[in-house]
């Protein structure tokens, strides 16, 4: 996805949606999960949590 970003801007047109596509992925796939099921709902529900848990502070005990 990065490298169609690179094309669209190169084109000279406005590659924000490309770009930001791009990031979403980078981002869920530095998550590295490990999902076992091909269960599309499954799936989105493991990378809904992760991404929840990356959005809260830690609890300071």
């Amino acid at each position: 996805m990065r490298e169609a970003a690179l094309c669209v801007a190169q084109l000279g047109l406005n590659n924000g949606m490309s770009e930001a596509t791009a990031n979403w992925q980078q981002q869920i796939g530095d998550l590295a999960l490990d999902t076992p099921t091909t269960d599309f709902q499954t799936q989105v529900e493991m990378i809904l949590g992760a991404l929840s848990r990356l959005d809260k502070p830690e609890e300071k005990i």
